[in-house]
């Protein structure tokens, strides 16, 4: 009594062990797919945060607010500028299932 669950062929005592597995499968590269979704989403605020903590910590005031950091990464790289170093991010994404 063989069974085929998306075009693979399944003898019943491999149904289990091959159910698992794809689930397994399934829930990382859906994992992955979510955390790279989500980076991407709220990578510049992250930056405009991080612009702004440094400013605190360095002495200056150069900016007034959130609004304004966003200004001047709009001014200084356009919409790119505000996704500057999400390389790193990426990969921090991708790493995290693995380690568990």
């Amino acid at each position: 009594m063989e069974r085929t669950v998306l075009g693979i062929q399944l003898v019943p005592g491999q149904c289990l062990t091959a159910a698992l597995k794809m689930q397994v499968t399934m829930s990382l590269l859906c994992g992955g797919a979510a955390g790279l979704i989500s980076s991407t989403a709220t990578f510049p605020l992250d930056l405009i945060r991080r612009r702004m903590q440094l400013e605190g910590q360095a002495g200056t005031r150069r900016y007034k607010g959130y609004a304004d950091v966003a200004r001047s990464v709009m001014a200084n790289g356009g919409l790119r500028g505000f996704y500057a170093g999400i390389l790193p991010e990426y990969f921090k994404v991708g790493h995290a299932p693995t380690s568990f």
